[in-house]
């Protein structure tokens, strides 16, 4: 029969160090077997400490079974080796499993994601991932360093299926595998034939310092394979100095590779004739928030206009904000040296402390892959992310969402939609129409949930309103002030209390004031709340209940509004 593996309910917290306490139990409880003098038995016998010697028959001779047996569903004879999967980390621990958000399938540590191709009606998507990693309640490695890429598909972009690591760490001499990005090789550039996918991904080695990786895959990025065994781009300094050099995202333009690296507080800029070797620097753009990382660059429409088209450079900011790691993007255009030149502030992309790591992609799904980008960021912060109350799992990602480029006068300005749950996942609605606010709603089942709330006749409202979200041990209060023009974030975590960069409180500007009705919308999930304003701007935020949460929400307002509101569990498989 099947083996079925038994669900183990932990009595305790599960942390870091009670893992390493696991894992090292398990790797001691093979008892050592011995007998200091040999005997023959003719009854059947137990033995409480086993029993060796020699066998007779073709017992010590056999390299089979005389008759095959099933194990795991699978027919073993014990010529060859059989692979058996051990039960998902999600099966054993339960306490931060989201519902509708990817995560590590198991224990581990997950960070920035690694772009995203479509192909065959198929998403794939990749993001950093160590299995080795153990952190204790300080942040302190006490596992195994170094990353690799550990593949994801999606259809939808709701439901995940986990393929396992494409890219494996320390098969090179050039370190671990960490970010960087795809390139699909359609015209076989790089000469392992035509569609090819190309992953350029930093290697992190040790004194040789942080170098540009070549691989490759014909399998539809599944498995990748060095292209070469040295890099294609050196940080080009001597061993041990070990520079900020990383991140790469590479481009064909003007028959032209263009490659852009993060290298501390800029981006520079290598060009070369050939994909594999000989690129050149040819300058660089200092972008605001550094330490920079994560650099993308795309050519998109100004509200829709095939005709009227900008540069725009997405990236990743380390410092330098309030909320201390942020996602940003400058709108500008490329010099005669493919360098970028900012044209106005830069913006931030997601106003929440918790979108961080990001890949942003062209949507090649659709005939106009200049109309918009997709986005897919790590649900995390640098701030306090390696110290985050966890069931052995840590990070998770955020839901995809498309971003647009907009001009109004002589400012550039972005618009997001969230993809995938409202359309397919949404269970029966629970409505309240026509309501006063300063009430709380009544108890929701909660956990995973899309919440829609109305504000009616706001046009001339100057007041404050709130939205609060109450569930097992965690509080977030969203409060709009209609005068200043501004959101004010405040989030408590009750397992979680001493870190100040996750309890501050954040504020970021919004633009409401022509609205009659305001529409904000809320993805909460097990460790996730985005929201998305009325403005079309996005907040995403983690947060760490005891468990699985019901919910309280309470509409607030410094003077009485009226309001309607949707709410819809978010359920796991697809309605139609």
């Amino acid at each position: 029969m099947a083996f079925i593996p038994k669900t183990w309910v932990p009595r305790d917290e599960v942390t870091s160090e009670n893992l390493n306490r696991i894992e090292k139990g398990i790797a001691e409880a093979n008892n050592g077997i011995s007998a200091t003098e040999a005997n023959t038995f003719t009854e059947q016998q137990t033995f409480s400490k086993g029993a060796k010697g020699d066998l007779i028959g073709n017992a010590d001779t056999a390299t089979k079974l005389e008759v095959p047996i099933v194990i795991n569903g699978t027919n073993f004879d014990g010529s060859s080796n059989l692979e058996i999967h051990a039960p998902s980390i999600n099966t054993l621990f339960d306490k931060y499993s989201n519902n509708f958000h990817f995560q590590m399938p198991d224990v581990g540590f997950m960070n920035d994601i690694q772009s995203a191709f479509y192909r065959d009606g198929l998403w794939h998507l990749y993001f950093l991932y160590n299995a080795d990693s153990r952190l204790d309640s300080n942040g302190n490695q006490t596992g195994g360093n170094g990353t690799e890429w550990y593949h994801v598909t999606t259809t939808d972009w709701v439901k995940w299926n986990y393929e396992g690591v494409a890219i494996h760490k320390y098969k090179t001499n050039w370190g671990d595998v960490a970010t960087g990005t795809i390139f699909e090789d359609v015209g076989n550039y790089f000469g392992k034939g035509q569609n090819t996918l190309i992953a350029l991904a930093t290697g992190y080695g040790g004194d040789k310092g942080q170098n540009t990786m070549a691989y490759y895959s014909t399998d539809n990025g599944y498995n990748f394979t060095a292209l070469q065994a040295d890099p294609i781009l050196k940080n080009g300094q001597p061993d041990g100095a070990y520079p900020d050099f990383r991140d790469p995202f590479l481009f064909h333009i003007d028959n032209k590779w263009v490659m852009y690296m993060a290298e501390g507080a800029k981006f520079g800029v290598y060009v070369s004739d050939n994909p594999t070797s000989g690129y050149a620097y040819k300058g660089s753009y200092n972008a605001p928030n550094s330490l920079l990382e994560c650099p993308n660059l795309f050519v998109m429409n100004i509200d829709g206009d095939k005709n009227n088209q900008k540069w725009v450079l997405f990236y990743g900011g380390n410092g330098g904000d309030e909320t201390s790691t942020g996602t940003f993007a400058s709108v500008g255009h490329l010099d005669t040296n493919y360098v970028f030149v900012p044209e106005q502030e830069n913006i931030r992309i997601d106003r929440g402390p918790d979108f961080y790591g990001s890949k942003v992609f062209a949507d090649t799904s659709v005939s106009d892959v200049n109309d918009h980008v997709l986005s897919v960021g790590w649900v995390g912060n640098w701030g306090y992310s390696t110290m985050i109350p966890n069931d052995g799992r840590m990070g998770n990602g955020s839901l995809t969402r498309s971003i647009k480029l907009h001009k109004t006068d002589n400012n550039y300005w972005f618009s997001n939609d969230i993809l995938g749950i409202v359309q397919d996942y949404l269970d029966n609605p629970i409505i309240g129409n026509n309501l006063a606010s300063n009430i709380a709603l009544p108890m929701f089942k909660g956990d995973a949930f899309y919440f829609k709330l109305r504000l009616k006749d706001m046009s001339n409202y100057k007041g404050k309103a709130g939205v609060e979200f109450y569930g097992n041990g965690y509080d977030t209060e969203f409060t709009f002030d209609f005068s200043a023009m501004t959101c004010t974030v405040h989030r408590y975590c009750s397992d979680f209390t001493k870190n100040a960069a996750f309890s501050k409180d954040r504020v970021f500007p919004i633009f409401m004031s022509n609205m009659t009705d305001v529409w904000l919308e809320f993805y909460v999930d097990r460790t996730t709340i985005e929201h998305l304003t009325a403005d079309r701007q996005v907040y995403t935020m983690a947060k760490y209940p005891r468990g699985r949460s019901r919910e309280r929400i309470a509409i607030t307002s410094s003077t009485d509004i009226k309001f309607d509101y949707e709410y819809y569990q978010i359920v796991n498989e697809r309605r139609d």
